[in-house]
């Protein structure tokens, strides 16, 4: 049988190694110490605009604003000035964790920006900060969140 390998990705928005790696030398972040020793990291240059919708939407399809659809917070309606929040619902393109399960990977993301509503996947996904309420479906598959308030107590976004 082959061996699947497990592959973690992390995600800092707006962090910098000039704060980061001084921290870890302190013992501050050693979890995250241990995993860069055992594994690779880098800087990922960001895109145009730099803001948070399209860079980690851009960071999840491999596309830039212009193919994946998202600009901003929010979108203007075609031929209209109605402006509505930006979602995974706006995403032109398909994000790596699909392409991942279409090609047989299990997959789980957590707390990524414009990933409400969740998407149906073999695995998890919670999503990020444009979940609009605690109450709202933000949590594929939807037994997992009475699991997670059973472990955890509840969930805070």
């Amino acid at each position: 049988m082959k061996k699947v390998p497990k592959v973690v990705v992390i995600g800092l928005d707006a962090a910098t190694w000039t704060v980061i790696r001084p921290w870890m030398a302190e013992g501050k972040m050693p979890n995250l110490a241990k995993l860069m020793k055992a594994g690779v990291s880098g800087t990922l240059e960001s895109i145009l605009p730099p803001i948070t919708p399209p860079a980690w939407t851009s960071f999840m399809t491999g596309k830039n604003p212009g193919k994946h659809g998202i600009f901003h917070f929010v979108e203007t309606e075609h031929g209209g000035y109605a402006m509505n929040y930006a979602n995974a619902t706006s995403r032109r393109s398909p994000t790596v964790w699909k392409l991942l399960n279409n090609a047989g990977y299990s997959v789980g993301t957590m707390n990524i920006p414009f990933t409400y509503p969740p998407e149906p996947l073999n695995g998890f996904q919670i999503s990020g900060m444009d979940t609009p309420s605690e109450t709202s479906p933000f949590i594929h598959p939807p037994e997992l969140r009475e699991e997670l308030v059973k472990h955890l107590g509840g969930i805070q976004l």
